[in-house]
């Protein structure tokens, strides 16, 4: 998810490092559901190209 990447570059411009790493813990969380990251897991052990949708 190339937007919260970005998002966690320029918060961390004004961020303590402390805060910056809390907010990828939930940043990570959160993309760690998404539908683009469980198809990865599952075609990875599926060993198969992934179908990604941008969700």
């Amino acid at each position: 998810m190339p937007v919260a990447t970005r998002a966690l570059v320029e918060e961390s411009e004004h961020t303590s490092y402390e805060a910056q790493f809390r907010r990828e813990i939930e940043l990570q969380a959160i993309i760690g559901t998404s539908a683009d990251a469980i198809e990865g897991r599952k075609a990875f052990v599926e060993k198969r190209k992934g179908k990604f949708t941008g969700k």
